[in-house]
């Protein structure tokens, strides 16, 4: 297993947040209040409100004055195939611009990630596998390390977990994202380039 990193208490009020939208314990337009995660989480108002203001803007929660805070409606169809065409291009351009720069240490991360990857689709683990998916691709976003970039790609990202159920077995994620981690070793970029917008779906 890797290492994983020190996260603040509001990032890790965020990753809780996120599994529990992707797994449905929170339903689409459900009401999301401050007081209730501050006793959830044993914190204050403070990272709850920090953590509830990063999910808005990646488009899991939606927040209207004299309202509240409730989890997003599912984008529609045609706005989900917009959403997975912007994907597609920031790291289709991403990779291009990193992909003589990964190195050594790089793939053993990515291959370390790959392996959480395999265990979790093996024990049928859902929402494990919604987590080291999104950590794989986020991988080659911060190589890239552009704030507007990774705010973009984490806003646009996040709507399309919202549905992920590309496949029936999910042993079918792992070995897609496999063969793209075989043509990054083999630094074979065009056919990086064409599998990695393949896996975008």
């Amino acid at each position: 297993m890797r290492k994983s990193a020190v996260l603040t208490i509001p990032d890790q009020i965020v990753n809780q947040l996120r599994k529990d939208i992707y797994s449905g314990q929170y339903k689409t337009g459900e009401a999301i209040k401050e007081t209730d995660l501050s006793n959830r989480f044993g914190v204050s108002r403070g990272p709850v409100r920090h953590a509830l203001l990063q999910l808005t803007k990646e488009g899991l929660l939606e927040s209207k004055a004299n309202v509240g805070v409730k989890v997003a409606q599912q984008p529609k169809p045609e706005v989900f195939d917009l959403i997975v065409k912007l994907r597609q291009e920031i790291e289709f351009s991403t990779m291009k611009k990193i992909f003589s720069d990964l190195d050594e240490s790089d793939m053993e991360e990515l291959h370390l990630i790959l392996e959480d990857m395999k265990k979790s689709c093996e024990e049928k683990d859902v929402n494990t596998v919604f987590e080291i998916d999104f950590s794989f691709h986020e991988f080659f976003i911060k190589k890239y390390n552009d704030p507007h970039i990774s705010e973009l790609w984490h806003s646009i990202t996040s709507r399309m977990m919202m549905k992920y159920s590309r496949f029936d077995d999910l042993i079918e994620s792992y070995y897609e994202h496999k063969k793209l981690m075989d043509a990054i070793e083999s630094g074979d970029q065009k056919l990086t380039l064409k599998l990695l917008k393949e896996n975008i779906q």
